[in-house]
């Protein structure tokens, strides 16, 4: 080998060892479920799955590899102002001729990839009227009607799932290769469109090839603008069919957590008949009945009882009868017994007793030995001294008690001298504002001093304080405790949530805002570069000043330059559900689901004396990929948990009145050129100076 390749082999090894592991983590989806369901949208009438590496090898391949397919973004003003000055501007961009539109993000790469309409013949294939539906792995689905798909206009054309990119596309990184190495974006849908309607003869699925060939309700926006590559989903994993066949008729089943018991005998049954059904009735054979899926039933007289469930969908109705399904037995005297987490330790020794008895007592009566006793079933006893300790337990019920005495059970031995170890527990973490919590310190190594914050600009240095909070807020509490050898703290993010009316004020207060931007990162790992003085601005802020985390939603901005608020603290979008947050600009509401956005909060611009607030809530319900307003949508009676702000140049006196949440902010520095980008393009380009040399 000469030196000059010598050098260019270390260098691509070097190259190669630095990649970032984060490409790796971001690979695209390999396996696609084709599923077919029925007209309840729940019951699969078919399914099956294959990945990537099967449809290359048994399904007709669109695409060579090498000619690029495009979706057209967004039409901005500024775009159509450069490829039509002084022109009337039209967000379709009828002519198709916008490059900008079309290169911004909308460059779907040298794609190759397997037709909609074979994936769906592995399950025998959809019929007139039925609807397609295609799903990404983060929940993300878009709905198409029959002809969309299986008669197709060429200035839309097939509808292709994409499992191979011949190189990176230049409007956004998506990798190349197969979705397990580095095409990040795969699998990804993509409309294979003729080239008859732009100047370039290209493939471009155009926003007026949307208009032309869709129905309004298909249209998608990106804010107000029209955005074909907004129905190019990525990372996709479902190809569903919709149909309106009826579900087969349920078999109705169950089954119960036990069959038999002394009274009382607390009886979980859980439904498992097939079919989904969508009504339950259940008959448990004493007189009662309960119409809930998954029922808890209480026997209070002994015998065998005969269970019968009967269940509908809407298709038909079913039963099932289960003769002696639960034997209860009478009640008996108990046999005492307890078992305990700990038998030997220093003191202070904390020891978590547990009622082992049989015969169901309902009473418990504990002796620990030290002269101190409890109730309860499962009570924990700190012992102070040391000492060889005797417990007795007597359990009762209505047909009598018995006692059981453990002689020696608990040896508490002499502390070995050291620092203490923090640590504390309270009676109750959450109540409506204002309310009273009861602190207890549960430190080891005997603690001679404490320091308690409880987050809300109030101390104690009481052992065990109580302390009322008289603001909504969600507040951390921090305890130092000290003796002769030392000290130690326990932090306890978010541990106490004062609430208003139920919901969790996370902040309440006025902000500082100063000017410029600021970089925050996306779960997708790209970031950002917002300004300050917008409601993210505001928020940003708020998390560093108070320490909370936040999430940002970025799927949109390709399309729209839209960010959105995914997540404060624990308080997390939930899609399924039609949980997430909305924000409001003095009064106005900027974003929701429900709706195109309008400025967003990374957007619209805030002055001093403006208020922003946050709302997470229950506001909509997900359904065949759309956000349904739930009854009610975006209102207070919704709303969960709440962030408050008020504009302002300068701190207010005394400081904010704020929920703290803990944790660090989301805020995060611009990242580098990785070294996966540069390190291969300085080695080829130093080879090719030696080749020179």
């Amino acid at each position: 080998m000469t030196r000059t390749a010598h050098l260019f082999l270390i260098i691509l090894i070097l190259a190669v060892a630095l990649l970032p592991v984060s490409a790796m983590a971001e690979a695209g989806t390999t396996e696609l479920r084709i599923v077919r369901y029925a007209s309840d949208n729940r019951t699969v009438l078919d399914e099956t799955t294959v990945d990537y590496l099967w449809m290359k090898a048994n399904l007709p391949v669109y695409g060579d590899g090498r000619t690029h397919y495009f979706h057209e973004g967004p039409v901005l003003e500024e775009y159509w102002e450069n490829a039509h000055p002084g022109e009337e501007y039209d967000p379709w961009d009828p002519a198709e001729d916008v490059q900008g539109s079309v290169l911004q993000k909308g460059d779907l790469g040298a794609v190759m990839g397997t037709g909609v309409t074979d994936l769906c013949a592995l399950i025998g294939g959809a019929e007139e009227g039925d609807r397609i539906a295609v799903t990404c792995r983060d929940g993300w689905r878009k709905t198409f009607p029959y002809e969309y798909i299986y008669r197709p206009d060429p200035r839309q054309g097939p509808l292709v799932i994409c499992w191979f990119n011949g190189d990176e596309a230049p409007g956004e990184k998506q990798g190349v290769g197969y979705p397990d190495t580095t095409y990040l974006s795969g699998m990804r849908m993509a409309f294979f469109a003729d080239t008859s309607s732009n100047p370039w003869g290209w493939h471009i699925f155009g926003n007026n090839d949307m208009r032309e060939c869709w129905d309004e309700e298909y249209w998608n926006y990106g804010a107000q603008y029209p955005s074909a590559v907004g129905v190019s989903g990525k990372w996709v994993s479902e190809i569903g069919i919709f149909t309106d066949r009826l579900p087969p008729v349920p078999v109705a089943e169950f089954e119960t957590n036990v069959t038999s018991g002394r009274l009382p005998l607390a009886v979980a049954f859980n439904d498992t008949s097939t079919a989904n059904p969508r009504t339950w009735t259940w008959n448990f054979g004493d007189g009662s009945s309960s119409a809930e899926k998954n029922p808890v039933h209480v026997y209070t007289t002994a015998g065998d009882y005969t269970v019968t469930l009967t269940v509908s969908n809407v298709a038909g109705t079913a039963s099932v009868i289960r003769a002696g399904a639960v034997t209860v037995e009478n009640a008996v005297v108990p046999t005492a017994d307890f078992a305990a987490n700990a038998t030997s330790g220093e003191a202070p020794l904390a020891v978590a007793f547990t009622d082992a008895s049989d015969g169901k007592p309902a009473e418990w009566e504990w002796d620990f030995g030290d002269g101190e006793g409890a109730t309860g079933p499962a009570p924990v006893h700190v012992y102070s001294s040391p000492g060889t300790y005797t417990v007795a337990l007597t359990a009762t019920n209505h047909k009598g008690s018995d006692t059981i005495t453990k002689t020696g059970a608990i040896t508490v031995d002499v502390p070995v001298p050291a620092p203490p170890i923090a640590s504390f527990s309270t009676d109750v973490r959450a109540g409506d504002a204002p309310f009273e919590a009861a602190f207890t310190d549960t430190s080891q190594k005997f603690p001679t001093a404490w320091a308690w914050d409880f987050g809300d600009g109030a101390s104690s240095e009481e052992p065990n304080p109580v302390h009322i909070y008289s603001s909504p807020g969600v507040y951390t509490v921090a305890l130092t405790v000290t003796n002769d050898l030392g000290s130690d703290m326990v932090t306890r993010p978010q541990f106490i949530a004062a609430t208003e009316n139920g919901k969790a004020i996370l902040f309440r207060g006025t902000v500082p805002l100063g000017e410029g931007t600021f970089s925050v990162k996306a779960p997708s790992g790209q970031a950002y570069t917002p300004n300050k003085r917008t409601p993210m601005g505001a928020l940003d802020a708020v998390a560093e000043m108070r320490g909370f985390t936040y999430v940002i939603g970025d799927k949109k901005y390709s399309e729209s330059r839209l960010l959105f608020l995914d997540g404060v603290g624990e308080y997390l979008l939930e899609k399924s559900t039609g949980k997430t947050w909305v924000c409001f600009h003095n009064g106005e509401l900027l974003d929701d689901y429900g709706r195109p956005s309008t400025d967003a909060f990374n957007r619209r611009p805030v002055a001093d004396g403006d208020t922003v607030l946050f709302w997470y809530g229950d506001y909509f319900i997900y359904s065949t990929g759309k956000m349904e307003p739930r009854g009610g949508g975006v209102c207070l009676d919704n709303t969960l948990a709440i962030v408050e702000m008020t504009i302002a140049s300068e701190p207010a006196a005394g400081g904010a009145t704020a929920a703290q949440a803990g944790a660090a902010s989301t805020s995060a520095p611009a990242p580098e050129s990785p070294p996966g980008v540069w390190l291969p393009i300085l080695a080829i380009g130093l080879f090719l100076v030696l080749r020179r040399v």
